[in-house]
């Protein structure tokens, strides 16, 4: 008897226009969770009774797309969270997938594809003049 097993594979496309790899890589955090168990996968793919953070910096680089691989999963419906999207000066557009459910089957590799789409935050600058003096025409 052997036991049936399948793959796991995120996915993880981040659209930000000068974001350095380390900004990414410190901040972006996600959980992997077996939804029939109720438990949490580590970088490593072992099992855990409490969530576990996996950063950015855990996952592959492969042609602009971080990749994260589970071999030899058990099988069940798996959610992948990203629980931190947090950059400094950034704003997250609603348009990305930040969390995503699919169902491992024996054999089989099912993948998530997660996406952030982030915008540089533009603040706005208020300028005030005040002019004190005796003889000051307007023009």
């Amino acid at each position: 008897y052997t036991k049936q097993k399948g793959d796991l594979k995120i996915t993880k496309t981040v659209d930000a226009e000068n974001v350095t790899e380390a900004e990414l890589n410190g901040a972006l955090t996600f959980t992997v969770q077996n939804k029939a168990t109720g438990k949490y996968l580590d970088a490593d793919g072992k099992i855990s009774d409490k969530a576990v953070k996996i950063t950015l910096g855990k996952f592959t680089k492969k042609d602009g797309i971080y990749v994260l691989e589970f071999k030899d999963v058990e099988l069940g419906e798996y959610e992948v969270i990203e629980t931190n999207t947090d950059i400094a000066g950034y704003t997250l557009k609603l348009t990305s997938t930040t969390k995503g459910t699919k169902k491992v089957e024996d054999g089989k590799e099912a993948v998530i594809a997660l996406k952030d789409i982030y915008e540089k935050s533009v603040g706005s600058l208020q300028i005030t003049k005040t002019i004190d003096g005796l003889n000051v025409t307007e023009e």
